[in-house]
């Protein structure tokens, strides 16, 4: 004869049903940590193949790059950077207040990964 739910007394179903979380958070636990060997198993034998396939490569030494810019080209600039402010400032500033006297690059301080992130979203990468 099954028993029934019904005939079980108040502490029996507690610990039935503590012996049934217990066994599934068990079950999960084990999966897990089973995943967990897969993987660094996986990687284990991934790095392995790329390290042989990986030829020793010679020191390169990298030189700075300088960027040589002339005069000419920085009138320009500032003269495409005066008309693009001159066009956003169309309403709030008079056509003939507005002069550019220089032009200089400020360092950003963004970091680089957020750069490349942004970079990726823009261009759909």
């Amino acid at each position: 004869m099954p028993i029934t739910y019904n005939l079980l007394t108040v502490s029996q179903r507690l610990t039935g049903g503590l012996y049934t979380a217990l066994l599934g958070m068990s079950v999960v636990f084990i999966g897990l940590v089973v995943l967990i060997y897969l993987f660094k198993l996986m990687s284990l034998t991934l790095n392995r193949k790329r390290k042989e396939e990986a030829a020793p490569v010679a020191d390169i030494v990298e030189e700075p790059i300088v960027e040589e810019v002339s005069e000419a080209d920085d009138g320009e600039l500032v003269a495409v950077i005066g008309a693009a402010i001159a066009a956003y400032c169309a309403t709030s500033a008079p056509s003939g207040k507005l002069v550019v006297r220089s032009v200089r690059r400020v360092g950003t301080t963004v970091p680089l990964f957020a750069a490349l992130g942004r970079s990726g979203q823009i261009f759909g990468r």
